[in-house]
């Protein structure tokens, strides 16, 4: 069985590659598949110097240079993907069409309206699998939105696209909704990439013996935050230390995770942070988005409903004290593991 699996792999997120590596180990090992990562990367998506600085605003060019900084860290982790050759557009992977049996799309964010829309500098509907032929079964895994609404014009491109998959799987609640509102009525939700690779194994892939943050109450914020947002972490952190918190960005793959390991506390913005710190035993707690960000918050509701930590999110400060009651890691580890039997189950099903 040959798949190929298109997803953001070449984001700068310790996040993207790590549930791509995970989705890939797992298809090896447990479907006994030849997997293959297509390499798909607009160039005007690169992590680069010139992309960085050809903006002009100097909001977003900080933005990219911290990108930059730790794509530095995690490019070394990202060979251990078997990459395809490089498509650099959706038409040549129309023009030199691939040898496979199934293609998954997923996980991440593939599914956003700002990809799609301008993804390639205009449309770019290759997350949808558009350059499928009609041989090669088409499926969607742990697929996100990234939103709570698809506009109307993205919901044009979407739809004929999706109607032509075999299945459709997608990471939270809210994805199901938007489904829906296309006549899509077929899909299920099913856990993210990264529930399936064993704590066993994260400890396998951690870097030092001991960190920086042994012992020290961490974070981890992806983008800017708002002043009011940045205070409300200030005061998380003074009420779990005396000590200033440490930053564990920028780190190679191996010595992020060994940060997340070897922490006291995390407090961090990130779904796949939050994977990582469940899996390793680390207590931690989530910030959520506000404004046009909200829509990413679902991801969290709809796996800490499943796993009854819904009290780990905070929005004020009025929430900080229940961040001290203890994680029950035992059960954690039961319900984590019921929760990626979805995607198990997904997979089992639909390759056959």
């Amino acid at each position: 069985m040959k798949i190929g699996v298109i997803t953001f792999h070449w984001a700068s997120n310790y996040g993207a590659v790590l549930q791509t590596y995970s989705l890939v180990n797992y298809l090896k090992k447990e479907v006994g598949a030849d997997v293959k990562v297509i390499d798909y990367c607009p160039k005007n998506q690169e992590i680069s110097l010139f992309n960085s600085v050809k903006v002009r605003k100097p909001q977003i060019i900080a933005q990219k240079l911290k990108e930059l900084r730790r794509e530095k860290k995690i490019k070394s982790f990202r060979k251990k993907l078997p990459l395809t050759k490089r498509y650099y557009l959706n038409q040549q992977l129309k023009e030199e069409p691939l040898d496979l049996d199934y293609v998954l799309t997923g996980s991440d964010q593939i599914w956003n309206p700002s990809f799609l829309m301008w993804g390639e500098r205009g449309k770019a509907p290759t997350y949808y699998l558009d350059f499928v032929d009609g041989n090669t079964k088409r499926l969607s895994v742990s697929a996100s939105f990234g939103c709570h609404f698809l506009p109307e014009e993205c919901q044009n491109i979407a739809k004929p696209l999706l109607e032509k998959f075999e299945g459709i799987s997608v990471r939270e609640n809210t994805g199901i909704e938007i489904l829906s509102s296309m006549g899509i009525n077929d899909a299920t939700v099913t856990a993210d990439p990264t529930s399936l690779i064993t704590r066993e194994d994260l400890m396998e892939l951690c870097g030092v013996e001991d960190s920086y943050a042994k012992n020290r109450v961490s974070t981890f914020i992806l983008r800017e935050q708002e002043d009011k947002t940045k205070e409300l972490i200030s005061s998380i952190c003074s009420v779990l230390s005396d000590e200033k918190p440490v930053d564990i960005d920028y780190l190679s793959m191996e010595d992020w995770l060994a940060a997340i390991r070897d922490s006291r506390f995390v407090v961090t913005n990130s779904f796949h942070c939050v994977m990582m710190c469940l899996k390793l035993h680390t207590p931690f707690c989530v910030i959520l988005e506000n404004g046009k960000r909200s829509g990413m918050n679902d991801r969290f509701t709809t796996l800490f409903n499943k796993l009854n930590l819904t009290e780990r999110m905070i929005t004020s400060t009025d929430d900080i004290q229940t961040i001290k009651k203890e994680i029950d890691f035992d059960s954690v580890d039961i319900q984590l593991l019921e929760y990626s039997t979805s995607l198990k189950s997904f997979l089992e099903r639909n390759l056959k």
